[in-house]
């Protein structure tokens, strides 16, 4: 049974976004998160929507601090592996 047309294209958007994050990347999209600033323009170049949830941490005041994290368990681990081999690519070479 195949799977419909937006999942795979989300599914390969989503490897995509997870290839290409960086440590830096990573800091300037929380960083956009933190202002709201997700896919206006800031630097996280629309990947904060597959990759990230932001949240207030207290749900009932609009004005709470926000939280950023990883829109799902298995986002977070495939986050942690391509950070990890990014950090070794760059001490390696």
């Amino acid at each position: 049974m195949d799977e419909p047309v937006e999942l795979a294209q989300y599914k390969k958007a989503v490897s995509i976004a997870i290839s290409e994050i960086t440590p830096e990347k990573l800091k300037a999209m929380v960083s956009d998160a933190k202002l709201l600033d997700l896919e206006m323009g800031g630097s996280g170049k629309g990947v904060s929507n597959k990759l990230s949830l932001v949240s207030r941490t207290e749900r009932d005041v609009v004005w709470s601090a926000h939280t950023v994290a990883p829109i799902a368990e298995s986002i977070k681990s495939r986050l942690a592996r391509q950070l990890r081999a990014e950090v070794l690519a760059t001490e390696v070479g």
